[in-house]
C-alpha cells in the first residue's frame, strides 16, 4: 500500500486539489475564469512535475544500463585474461 501510494501520490494529490477547487467553486459561486486558472495551474504542476520525474527515471536507467554494460565488460575481459 505504501509503494502505492509513493507511486502515485502525485496524481492523488493534483485530483483532490481539483476536487476541492470544484466544491469550493460550487459553494461560493466564484467566477469561471478564476476556476479554469486555478485548474490550470494544477494541471501544469502535475504535468510539469511528472515531466521531472520521468527524466530523472530515463537518467538513472541509462546510468544503470551504462554502468551494468561495463561491468560486463570488465568481467569479460577478466575471463578471457584468466582463461
Amino acid at each position: 500500500m505504501k509503494k502505492l501510494l509513493k507511486e502515485f501520490k502525485i496524481s492523488i494529490v493534483a485530483i483532490i486539489l481539483v476536487t476541492i477547487v470544484f466544491w469550493v467553486y460550487l459553494y461560493c459561486k466564484y467566477d469561471e475564469k478564476l476556476l479554469l486558472g486555478i485548474i490550470g495551474v494544477i494541471a501544469t504542476l502535475y504535468f510539469g512535475i511528472t515531466k521531472t520525474q520521468i527524466e530523472k527515471n530515463r537518467f538513472f536507467q541509462k546510468l544503470f544500463n551504462d554502468f551494468n554494460l561495463n561491468i560486463l565488460r570488465q568481467t569479460t575481459s577478466f575471463t578471457m585474461v584468466r582463461a
